[in-house]
């Protein structure tokens, strides 16, 4: 009796480990609008998200200067990994096909209730080149009204001009609504 127990019970305990595992992942599938960043010179971000586990795909959208630009960019959230355009060159020269940097590449996980997706990025500034880790998360508010990126940022190698001065690195925060669900 005691030899039939003891694997009942072991199987018991991974059915419940497995059974935990399971519990469903937020649905960010939706349109966000940026309601953290005011611009000037141009309209909040919007990003678009569309999740088909595991693949990511978040369209972003900005204007600056009265130039829109649109681009995709696909995460698989099984930690494959993928390459994209990178989103500061985006953001700074959009229409500037010319001068794009190379692609990132990058590694996208769930990590409980959160998307993270980890590269390494480099900028150009002049003759200074900095390279940083950068970590983005992305949760969804339990109400799912509230979308939040977190962005770490910290430099791993800096190339520089003697003029540059690049401090431990950065964290920013981005709060998006839903523009429709």
């Amino acid at each position: 009796m005691k030899v039939l127990l003891l694997p009942i019970c072991l199987i018991a305990c991974v059915a419940i480990c497995f059974g935990q595992s399971n519990k469903p992942k937020p649905d960010m599938t939706g349109t966000w609008v940026d309601v953290t960043t005011k611009s000037k010179k141009g309209s909040p971000e919007q990003i678009k998200i569309t999740y088909y586990d595991p693949e990511l795909i978040i369209r972003r959208t900005i204007s600056v200067d009265g130039t829109t630009e649109e681009r995709d960019t696909t995460y698989y959230t099984d930690g494959r990994g993928e390459k994209n355009p990178p989103l500061m060159w985006l953001i700074s020269i959009p229409g500037s096909d010319s001068s794009q940097p190379p692609d990132v590449v990058s590694e996208t996980t769930w990590n409980k209730d959160k998307i993270v997706i980890h590269f390494a990025n480099r900028v150009y500034a002049g003759r200074a080149v900095v390279e940083a880790d950068i970590k983005m998360e992305f949760r969804l508010s339990k109400d799912g009204r509230t979308l939040t990126r977190n962005t770490s940022i910290a430099p791993l190698q800096i190339s520089a001009h003697p003029l540059v001065a690049v401090g431990n690195g950065a964290d920013v925060k981005t709060v998006y609504k839903p523009v429709s669900q």
